[in-house]
């Protein structure tokens, strides 16, 4: 059950309430949703309010998550777990609590510990790193593309990402790192 906040710190409305010069991709602002949900299992969890920013309780959100974090009761993958931090500070700051940049290393501190202690013991979580794309796979990718308009852009867009080393969603969106690939 999520906790309501104290009447003296409004709910941030959207994520970011910032205007950037860009609007975050949808999938920036679930991910922000999804990790403030989080954090506010873990205050209900440890009886905290959600507006508590302090090193201690920051420390203990990561001990949390990969301990139990999950809604199932599993612990996160340690880079689930970074993901969730970074948003819950982000949250915690829209909503003007204070929280410092040290407070924020020493969360990370103990994360990249837990996460060393995880591997030491043998427990790996989560999908691991990816693999890497090859010509072969290029060229299977390319040769599966439809003889039609909308096949030689998907060539196009495959042939451009690969070449630059571009993550999945950066040809989707149409932009990297700010530039316009000039869209389709």
């Amino acid at each position: 059950m999520v906790s309501t906040p104290p009447a003296v710190l409004p709910r941030p409305r959207t994520w970011p309430t910032r205007s950037p010069p860009r609007s975050p991709p949808d999938n920036t602002t679930d991910t922000y949703s999804k990790s403030w949900r989080v954090w506010a299992r873990f205050c209900a969890a440890a009886g905290l309010p959600e507006a508590e920013g302090s090193r201690g309780g920051l420390v203990a959100f990561v001990a949390w998550m990969l301990r139990e974090g999950q809604q199932n009761g599993k612990g996160y993958a340690p880079s689930s777990a970074s993901t969730h931090l970074a948003a819950a500070v982000v949250g915690l700051r829209e909503w003007g609590v204070m929280v410092s940049g040290d407070d924020q290393a020493e969360a990370r501190a103990a994360l990249e510990g837990l996460a060393v202690q995880l591997l030491q013991a043998g427990e790996r979580r989560g999908r691991g790193q990816a693999v890497g794309g090859d010509i072969d796979g290029l060229y299977a990718i390319a040769r599966a593309c439809p003889d039609t308009l909308t096949g030689d852009r998907d060539k196009a867009l495959v042939l451009t990402a690969f070449h630059y080393a571009s993550r999945s969603q950066d040809p989707a969106t149409g932009t990297r790192s700010g530039n316009d690939y000039g869209g389709c």
